[in-house]
């Protein structure tokens, strides 16, 4: 990974938890039945239906007269599939929770204030925005998540739709909320690493396209410590 340009300058701190901020925490992440269902239909119903209807014509096939068995192999297996995946990120929220916990019992929250950082992007976009932030001196900070396209982290308190959109910033948001920004201050808890708001300071910066072998990993945190900067966390 390169590093940023000389100018760029970061101060990391820290500060307690405020009451409010308390509060939110302590009443566990957002309802997550829309991304549940949607993971049931699409990692679930349609590929238990797909193969389904795969087993079912092979089984129909003349080497292999049994479409009935054929179908509900091809069920099983798309069930099968679901419920591994389902498991699977059942255990990553909770390992997450639990860091959130531990945050809470600290009490205390990472603010990280940066200058003339650069911001890299994947040339190839997974299905999560993400983006590493070179801060200079070798730290650099990984945002991921669905959080990057959400107002009120960024001190925007109108409520977030398609008419309020801004397709040419890389947070969807219109000035001056428009984030990557020159200067900026990101309050984040230091185990979970949850991101609590990012207070963009001037104009917005595009961020470049890099084809950065930090963007192949997937993160379950809003944000992370890269490299060997994981030693702020």
């Amino acid at each position: 990974m390169n590093d940023s340009s000389p100018a760029a300058q970061h101060r990391v701190g820290t500060r307690e938890l405020t009451p409010a901020e308390r509060r939110e925490l302590s009443a566990g992440p957002p309802s997550t039945w829309s991304g549940t269902t949607l993971i049931f239909f699409v990692w679930g119903v349609f590929p238990s239906l797909l193969l389904g209807w795969l087993g079912r014509w092979l089984g129909g096939m003349e080497w292999f007269d049994a479409p009935a068995l054929g179908q509900r192999l091809g069920w099983s297996l798309g069930l099968t599939l679901f419920l591994a995946l389902w498991f699977s990120t059942r255990r990553s929220s909770r390992a997450l929770e639990r860091l959130v916990e531990s945050d809470l019992k600290r009490g205390l929250v990472q603010v990280v204030a940066a200058r003339g950082a650069r911001f890299l992007t994947p040339e190839h976009p997974i299905s999560e925005p993400q983006l590493v932030v070179e801060l200079g001196d070798g730290a650099a900070l990984c945002l991921q998540g669905g959080w990057l396209n959400e107002g009120p982290r960024f001190g925007r308190s109108e409520p977030d739709s398609e008419s309020n959109w801004d397709d040419s910033h890389f947070n969807g948001l219109p000035e001056p909320w428009a984030f990557p920004s020159p200067a900026f201050t990101l309050h984040r808890l230091p185990s979970s690493g949850r991101v609590l708001r990012v207070e963009v300071q001037g104009s917005y910066v595009e961020p470049t396209p890099a084809d950065d072998p930090q963007f192949l990993t997937y993160r379950t945190k809003d944000s992370e410590w890269l490299g060997e900067s994981s030693d702020k966390a």
